[in-house]
């Protein structure tokens, strides 16, 4: 239990810290560029999230086989996994450079973006993802969460301050996502030598490549689905909107994902605390509601907050320039908090390896697009249809777990 409590901790410390420098860094990159270029500088982003989260599961998967090698004193075959998906993530790394070169003037241009430099910046944080994935999972699966969270925490310290050094040269959007390359490049070293330890002395071992797949596969599509919903909305945005108006709306919309800093100790916990109960059906439903009550308990105060004083929270933190973003704000907080309750409930299918709440949620996602194509008047009207998805999705998932364990 001291172990478990002291993991959880070290969790939790590595996330605030890190999420707190994250949002210091895109605060000083509002008031830096100002709303114009901050408009660029965030679709650059949105764009690098929507690829950094779609193969997020990489993360997931290392950590879920080298906890079980590690369980077995397989060392071998957790250095044999490393091996095999670095050359393969290498290969697709190459893949992604490619096809960035190619798409990267088409898609600048449906986001109306003056320079391709940020798009190409953003690929290259999305290639070099890939690896810190595979890293950064062996350093979850063999329990080595301390150095996970402290090269969380340094990538995060680095992109700050790099980002800082180049902000005072230069005013571009481009050099905000440079700081993001810079940053990586700083830790996946780092990271790689406290993998060192790990498999010294053994050679590598040939794993199961059919199971990792049938993992990893449904939890890809959750991760794609889960990527659409927190950044397709701004990208629509960016197209269809002034600039001035765009970045006023990436102000809000980096506030309201605020609130995954709660929400991410929990994600990591709940694969494996439900997982320990698949045959107690009754007890797992009740702890997947006790995760959220206490979810809901921790973002209570951001919620009301940023609910009855949106305008002076954003006129505080990015300056009068982005005001026009509170009118936004109480939605997106609402939208992007049902979307992490949303989240959790699918984790909680995933962790007894019951994936078919994806014939909701992928369906979900293209309705939200949809709605998006037909009613996107105002920036409002955009936060008012994120807001009402989330709300259909979170109200059909709950229904689905009382179906489910009802049956049970």
């Amino acid at each position: 239990m001291r172990s478990e409590l002291r993991h959880s901790a070290v969790l939790v410390a590595g996330t605030v810290v890190t999420a707190g420098l994250t949002l210091a860094y895109q605060i000083l990159a509002g008031r830096t560029l100002g709303r114009i270029e901050y408009a660029q500088f965030g679709a650059a982003i949105a764009f690098m999230n929507l690829g950094c989260m779609a193969v997020g599961p990489i993360n997931g998967t290392v950590t879920k086989f080298v906890a079980g090698y590690a369980g077995r004193g397989e060392v071998g075959k957790i250095r044999g996994l490393y091996d095999v998906l670095s050359r393969q993530v290498g290969r697709f790394g190459l893949v992604i450079l490619v096809i960035g070169l190619i798409g990267v003037k088409p898609l600048a241009s449906v986001l109306q973006l003056d320079s391709v430099w940020p798009l190409l910046a953003a690929y290259a944080v999305i290639g070099l993802t890939l690896y810190a994935n595979v890293v950064r999972g062996v350093l979850r699966g063999v329990q080595y969460f301390g150095h996970y969270s402290l090269n969380l925490v340094l990538e995060s310290a680095w992109r700050l301050g790099v980002g800082a050094l180049l902000f005072l040269l230069f005013h571009d959007a481009g050099v905000g996502v440079v700081a993001y390359v810079a940053a990586l490049g700083l830790a996946l070293p780092v990271a790689r030598f406290h993998l060192i330890p790990v498999w010294r002395g053994h050679e590598p071992e040939k794993v199961d490549a059919a199971a990792i797949r049938r993992f990893a596969v449904p939890m890809f599509v959750l991760a794609a689905c889960v990527a659409g919903f927190e950044n397709l909305d701004y990208l629509f945005i960016k197209h269809y909107f002034t600039d001035g108006e765009s970045g006023a709306y990436y102000a809000a919309t980096t506030l309201s994902r605020g609130m995954g800093v709660f929400a991410a100790p929990f994600n990591v916990l709940l694969l494996p605390l439900i997982g320990s109960m698949v045959e107690q059906s009754g007890r797992i439903v009740r702890t997947l509601f006790r995760v959220c009550a206490y979810f809901l308990l921790l973002v209570a105060a951001p919620v009301v907050v940023f609910g009855l004083w949106p305008k002076f929270v954003i006129g505080g933190l990015y300056g009068d320039a982005f005001t026009a973003g509170a009118e936004v704000l109480p939605r997106l907080t609402i939208a992007r908090l049902l979307g992490y309750l949303g989240v959790m409930i699918c984790l909680f299918f995933a962790s007894i390896d019951r994936f078919g709440f994806l014939r909701v949620y992928i369906p979900g996602l293209a309705g939200q697009v949809a709605a998006l194509v037909f009613w996107h008047d105002s920036m409002l009207t955009v936060a008012t249809v994120i807001m009402v998805v989330q709300a259909v999705m979170v109200t059909t998932l709950l229904a689905l777990v009382a179906r489910s364990f009802h049956q049970r």
